[in-house]
């Protein structure tokens, strides 16, 4: 079973006035799964931030990365589907998977703040973002390719 949760970038104008920014976006692959394994099985995906001076010299902007619940509609129990199957797993903004990634609410986290400092030498400027995932141990499902859908959004 090859699994995958996929990531959508999006973005959001904020009130800097000469600066632009957005993302892009990798899924997140926690690749085949067995469930017969004792352990939960993890997967990494990224945003990348990038903010650009669009007019004048210098420019600073702070963002902040957003995540939607996906197909469960639930920050505590996000869900993978395949066809009428779901496979449990959640993301998270740290590698100890203590920091639940979504949008302030339900229990999650929003991502950042990410500051940006622009000027003539440094027009733009990019931020990795790291999403960490983690499915749990021995769930019993049927074979086949497991998607969610995550809405990425940048607030700036």
């Amino acid at each position: 079973m090859a699994l995958l949760a996929l990531l959508s970038a999006g973005a959001a104008r904020g009130s800097t006035r000469n600066v632009s920014c957005g993302a892009t976006s990798t899924g997140l692959d926690f690749a085949v799964y067995n469930p017969l394994q004792t352990a939960p099985s993890p997967g990494v995906g990224s945003v990348l931030l990038t903010c650009r001076i669009v007019s004048g010299r210098f420019g600073r902007a702070v963002a902040s990365v957003a995540l939607t619940a996906g197909n469960s509609g639930n920050f505590g129990a996000r869900q993978m589907r395949f066809g009428s199957n779901g496979l449990n797993y959640n993301l998270y903004w740290d590698a100890a998977h203590s920091q639940v990634a979504g949008d302030g609410t339900g229990g999650s986290i929003v991502g950042g703040p990410f500051r940006f400092r622009l000027n003539r030498r440094a027009p733009d400027q990019t931020q990795p973002v790291y999403v960490y995932g983690l499915m749990p141990p021995r769930q019993d499902v049927a074979p086949g390719n497991y998607r969610d859908l995550i809405v990425v959004t940048i607030s700036y």
